[in-house]
């Protein structure tokens, strides 16, 4: 468990460096895909989101870390966990802007933490069960999209 935690935090560093008196920066690096790319095996993905409780996730989905929060979030959806609704709901003011790396800049639909929550459980797109309605979506999309 505990190597699974560092694991999460070594893999979004933050923009900066954060020195000892330093604030956590509002941007940090995020690469919101990274349960993506833990093996080429995708038994091996299972197996590690297996390692890590549906509990422990949720609550890394409240970390200061703009991509801890994204890849909690990602990997409750990949475990196809009942709370990712909940969850997205909590989450509709948290519109902490991701710095994607690379290419993400100019593929990814978002650029928000809420935003990139509803993308997750778009309906025709997420194979999570507990993914929302188009009806849901279009009113979180407009909502979210057109501030």
């Amino acid at each position: 468990m505990k190597t699974l935690l560092l694991l999460f935090l070594f893999s979004f560093p933050p923009s900066e460096p954060i020195l000892p008196d330093q604030d956590i920066p509002v941007y940090s690096q995020v690469n919101p895909y990274a349960l993506s790319y833990v093996a080429e095996d995708p038994g091996k993905k299972k197996k590690l989101l297996e390692k890590v409780s549906e509990q422990a996730l949720v609550a890394l989905t409240n970390n200061k870390n703009v991509g801890i929060r994204c890849s909690a979030f990602l990997g409750l959806v990949k475990l196809d966990s009942d709370k990712v609704k909940e969850i997205f709901l909590d989450h509709l003011e948290d519109d902490e802007r991701l710095v994607l790396g690379g290419l993400w800049n100019y593929v990814a639909d978002y650029e928000k933490v809420n935003q990139f929550m509803l993308e997750q459980l778009h309906p025709e797109r997420s194979k999570s069960s507990f993914k929302l309605t188009t009806q849901e979506y279009d009113k979180y999309r407009k909502l979210l999209y057109e501030q």
